[in-house]
């Protein structure tokens, strides 16, 4: 959902953060991060779900509801005005420094035969993320369309190909892992290919098993983090490759073969959206499906070290550039 679609002020009315309430048992040590806290924040109970989709939507563009008074501004933190001021503070109980957002959950919970109450929460969490943890990972954009079911013999017995159906419906899903410490963004972005196994659960609903990865984008934010954008896929088959492994100048190569020719046009323009990626597609006339090549520049980004001081008047800092 995008902002002009969000009426901000009933946002803003039924999620005040006067009315949040800090869960109970919140885990504070869920994931590896530099400084390990975490809080999750829950409004209601409400007597029906009807707004949640759009109540949803702008927590994932504001993170907190003060946030909003610049509707024209999306925040995935929130930090007080100064080092003294609060970020937050709810029923008396004060949060400092730079949270920023987790993940937003909805929850039923029934409270006689046939009627139900129901809860929306966020979860903020301190530091940038160190490691992949798929509770992270947010749903951004989705595809779904008929496969070609047609079954496949690999060349030789025991390929991980042979006798391989392509799924049907066929199915993409672009995903977003945020608040991603920048200094280890790239070095993630590399373990998502052999993470993405079994049943994929995001955003606490399960999207079934047999995904391949495709290609992942890691890029800075404006407020300093960074984000890993990466696409999976249930194609007919995907091959991951890359160029100049281990230089400023690394490209991550995913191929994409056998896609309806209406789906391959919506995963290329989504694609569009970051810098320093490009695809190309190739139509088979025969089949009508298209294969298509996507690229994203991951090569390491250049080091420059805080100031230090060698002696009584010098201070030094180096800067490292590999290519």
């Amino acid at each position: 959902m995008e902002i002009k679609d969000i009426n901000i002020a009933l946002c803003m009315d039924h999620l005040q953060p006067s009315n949040a309430m800090l869960v109970l048992g919140t885990p504070l040590t869920a994931i590896p991060l530099d400084k390990v806290e975490e809080v999750t924040l829950e409004w209601g109970p409400f007597p029906t779900a009807e707004q949640f989709p759009m109540f949803k939507a702008f927590l994932r563009w504001f993170t907190w509801p003060t946030n909003a008074q610049n509707a024209n501004q999306p925040k995935s933190y929130v930090d007080g005005k100064s080092p003294n001021q609060p970020a937050f503070e709810i029923k008396g109980q004060q949060f400092f420094g730079r949270w920023r957002m987790s993940g937003v959950r909805e929850r039923r919970q029934q409270t006689a035969p046939n009627v139900s109450q129901y809860f929306i929460s966020v979860t903020l969490r301190l530091g940038f993320l160190q490691a992949f943890d798929w509770t992270e990972v947010l749903l951004a954009e989705g595809w779904t369309s008929p496969g070609n079911a047609s079954a496949v013999t690999a060349p030789d017995a025991g390929s991980p190909i042979d006798d391989t159906v392509s799924n049907d419906p066929e199915e993409v899903l672009m995903l977003r892992l945020a608040n991603v410490d920048p200094t280890r963004m790239f070095a993630i972005a590399k373990t998502i290919n052999a993470l993405v196994t079994g049943t994929l659960t995001i955003e606490g609903q399960p999207h079934g098993t047999d995904w391949h990865f495709i290609v992942a984008h890691p890029q800075r934010q404006q407020d300093g983090s960074g984000t890993i954008e990466f696409m999976v896929a249930k194609p007919q088959f995907t091959i991951n490759a890359f160029q100049d492994n281990n230089t400023s100048r690394e490209v991550s190569v995913g191929y994409l073969w056998q896609v309806p020719k209406a789906l391959a046009q919506t995963i290329i323009t989504a694609w569009d959206a970051g810098a320093g990626r490009s695809a190309s597609a190739s139509y088979g006339k025969d089949a009508r499906l298209v294969d298509i090549v996507l690229t994203a520049v991951v090569g390491r980004a250049n080091l420059t070290t805080p100031w230090r001081q060698i002696n009584c008047n010098t201070w030094v800092r180096y800067h490292y550039a590999w290519g």
